[in-house]
């Protein structure tokens, strides 16, 4: 321990985290003499002239790091305790810094563990330092008494063996019986190295012993096995142990506990290691670029990617594996980055390969800083995607490929419609006509002739009418009308149009408006249509209960409009294919009910040309609720208002 005051030389060429440092030290128990130094220039004049007896270093200097100047204390101050403080460091570098030497570190983050780290490296200090001194009082010891040989080696913390040539145990105080859990009896005329080390360790120690005729010291760390069983990582010093003749009889050494240590020091090559698989085994590009855009990292999936060895590419910039016509657009966003216009980017382009090829790749990057906030390059991902974007191609492909068929398809009938449409009217005249001539007398078959042809046309023309719609929405040539429209005015005169329909099947009509102001700027037209199919549906496939349609204000100023029936509903697997062109839950000349699947298409297509939105929800043998969604023109309060019943 340090017996008057402690000097304490800090590195530091930040002036705000030298205070914050010099304001910590207020709070270490011991003495203290404190100086502060800048540069590499004065580091050096302190190490010589203030001879300090604990170092606290920056890592990262202008022109200079913790690193050099812990080599530079090493030689110039070898037995002052080196600290390293830093605002960041990673696994990698903390385990450098202490197998170069340095006794511990200490986050800037952290600040408040600065105090403790100084005086735990103070309390190991005093503890070498006694090691230090027990050391040589043996050897004193031994010239003079037994006794006082015994008396002062029983009386240092650390362990302290002494052995023959042999490796025969000659002596050991207690802290080794009580580290190891041996007593006296159990090591004394024992050989050292069977009882301490396994088989595979014995060469060594008796390397080392023939050493010791050399006169040769040395210091090492290795496993040690206790009386349980359990093995501890020590440090050993040893030295050749002389007689009062000064001849080499054999090993003296200390041995010093540093299981903790080791432990925390496996655990950072464990995380290293760990990081390092991961590193190895993703399955994506991962890299690092100078400040230039230089790279000077990249993991192994580099090279399945490219085609290239990593030795090939690093030194090179990602922007000399572009083609020509993305490198500008790449360029731009790296330098968009640089300049902070973005904290990160992500975009797609192609990469040439080895053999060069045109490979899709994302690229994800972001601005690396140092410490002073300084751009140290750029670190990224690089995930192969050509696969998915080729799928994705041949999807678009398809994609057009079926639009452009049901064009087609639409334009054919709609031509088709033309052409039946003319002929369909000359039917129908006459089928007029006739029926008005005969109408006297007419027997009671031929009336239902007539009828028949009539509603047969009428079938005929409407699915002749909605292909022609269909036609006009699909190719852009409805002309739209935006007006404002009164939706309770709209659905009114509609239900009074299926009234008759309606109580035919004895259902119930039911207009429900909960809105102030039922407002909404629409095309007139296409927006009865929609209501008008609705509510026909509704009626085709509801054979008793009701039709309710409700009017209300949402939360984000819109009114929307349920058409509910109490009818068969629909299935759960039909459901998503609802509004599709020609869809029908029921097909072939067994189904139920009549129609030509473009009814609810149109309806959908009608409500996108309104900026509107149709949902709809059903479960099969309980009826179907249709919702539509506009724009509201009003924006007021909700009110509700009372249902009105058409009988």
């Amino acid at each position: 321990m340090i017996q008057n005051e402690l000097k304490i030389l800090l590195l530091e060429d930040n002036l705000h985290d030298s205070i914050l440092v010099e304001h910590e030290l207020f709070n270490l128990k011991h003495a203290y003499k404190f100086l502060c130094v800048n540069n590499k220039e004065s580091f050096l004049q302190s190490l010589t002239n203030y001879s300090p007896d604990l170092i606290i270093s920056d890592y990262q200097l202008l022109n200079f790091n913790g690193m050099e100047a812990l080599e530079l204390a090493k030689k110039i101050k070898p037995d002052a305790p080196f600290l390293l403080l830093t605002g960041s460091i990673n696994e990698e570098i903390a385990v450098e810094c202490l197998r170069a030497g340095a006794w511990d570190y200490v986050i800037k983050d952290h600040m408040i563990k600065l105090v403790p780290a100084i005086e735990s490296i103070l309390r190991t200090k005093h503890a070498e330092q006694k090691s230090i001194a027990a050391e040589k009082e043996v050897r004193r010891a031994l010239a003079e008494t037994e006794g006082l040989y015994r008396c002062v080696v029983e009386s240092i913390s650390e362990g302290l063996l002494i052995t023959d040539f042999d490796d025969i145990i000659l002596f050991a105080n207690n802290s080794l019986l009580e580290m190891t859990g041996y007593t006296a009896d159990e090591l004394i005329g024992h050989v050292g190295y069977e009882i301490f080390f396994d088989k595979d360790q014995w060469d060594e120690t008796i390397n080392r012993n023939k050493r010791r005729f050399q006169n040769v010291a040395d210091e090492y760390e290795v496993k040690l096995r206790k009386k349980n069983g359990e093995y501890i990582w020590v440090r050993v010093k040893g030295a050749p142990y002389k007689n009062g003749s000064g001849e080499i009889i054999g090993t003296i050494g200390t041995i010093i506990d540093i299981t903790d240590y080791k432990q925390v020091l496996i655990a950072l090559e464990e995380s290293e290691r760990r990081i390092r698989t991961v590193f190895e085994d993703v399955r994506d590009v991962i890299f690092q670029t100078d400040e230039n855009g230089v790279f000077v990292f990249l993991n192994p999936y580099w090279k399945i990617i490219s085609g290239y060895t990593i030795e090939e590419t690093l030194g090179k910039k990602l922007i000399d594996f572009i083609p020509d016509d993305y490198k500008k657009f790449t360029l731009d966003e790296f330098i968009n980055l640089i300049y902070r216009k973005k904290e990160f980017s992500r975009f797609e382009i192609r990469l040439t390969t080895h053999s060069g090829e045109l490979r899709w790749i994302e690229i994800n990057i972001r601005l690396s800083l140092d410490e002073i906030g300084q751009v140290a390059g750029i670190s990224g991902i690089i995930s192969d995607i050509n696969d998915r974007k080729i799928i994705e191609a041949e999807l678009i492909h398809a994609k057009e490929k079926a639009e452009e068929s049901e064009r087609m398809k639409l334009l054919f009938l709609a031509q088709m419609s033309h052409e039946i449409r003319t002929p369909l009217n000359v039917i129908l005249n006459y089928n007029a006509i006739l029926k008005e001539e005969i109408q006297q007398g007419i027997l009671d078959e031929f009336d239902d002739i007539f009828q028949g042809i009539e509603n047969g046309g009428k079938r005929l023309m409407r699915t002749i009418d909605l292909i022609l719609n269909m036609s006009d929405v699909q190719f852009g040539r409805y002309p739209v009308k935006m007006e404002q429209v009164n939706l309770e005015k709209l659905l009114t005169k509609l239900m009074k149009d299926f009234k008759s329909l309606a109580q035919e099947k004895n259902l119930v009509m039911i207009l429900k408006n909960e809105c102030e102001q039922p407002l909404v700027n629409a095309d007139e037209y296409t927006l009865s249509q929609v209501f008008q199919n609705l509510i026909d549906n509704a009626i085709k496939y509801t054979e008793k209960g009701s039709i309710t349609i409700r009017i209300k204000e949402n939360d984000y100023s819109k009114i929307s409009i349920d058409v509910i029936d109490s009818g068969i509903g629909v299935s759960e697997e039909f459901l998503p294919r609802i509004f599709d062109a020609f869809a029908q839950e029921e097909t072939g000349y067994s189904r139920k009910f009549e129609g030509n699947g473009l009814g609810l298409s149109l309806t959908k297509k009608y409500i996108e040309l309104n900026s509107g939105e149709i949902t709809v929800k059903s479960k099969k043998g309980e009826g179907t609720t249709f919702t539509v969604v506009l724009n509201s023109l009003i924006q007021k309060g909700k009110e509700h208002g009372i249902g009105q019943i058409i009988r």
